[in-house]
């Protein structure tokens, strides 16, 4: 009985340990209308009404790939995040009325995590992200 509570016991940790390191450090949450999104593994966009929160999107890039982004606004604050093994860096800002086309080069190979922040709510935003 024992030999089976430990082989029990040692099977669940195992599990809790490999469900804890599969878990992304960014997730989205928030509060928005006419969301629609799009996320595959060399392209992505995020298109809303409005939208108050944070999005979160992920591709895959290959060592020294280039990732062309497009951003919209009509009203609000958004302020667009990337990470690729190193940590948080912010990629642009953009405003009320403003556009973004323009693209970030020498990436890394593996996951860029694209990490969306409005300021309050914002609104008519669209977001295209694609590895070239």
């Amino acid at each position: 009985m024992r030999k089976r509570f430990k082989l029990l016991a040692v099977l669940m940790m195992m599990t809790i340990g490999f469900t804890l390191t599969g878990c992304s450090t960014y997730t989205s949450h928030g509060n928005g209308t006419m969301l629609v999104e799009h996320n595959d593994s060399d392209d992505a966009y995020f298109n809303f009404s409005t939208f108050d929160g944070t999005k979160v999107l992920k591709i895959k890039a290959s060592s020294g790939d280039k990732m062309k982004y497009t951003g919209a606004l009509d009203k609000g604050n958004v302020t667009v995040y990337y990470d690729n093994g190193g940590g948080k860096k912010e990629l642009f800002t953009i405003g009320a009325g403003e556009n973004v086309d323009s693209s970030l080069e020498g990436l890394e190979k593996g996951e860029v995590n694209i990490i969306i922040e409005t300021d309050g709510e914002a609104s008519e935003g669209k977001f295209t992200f694609e590895i070239e």
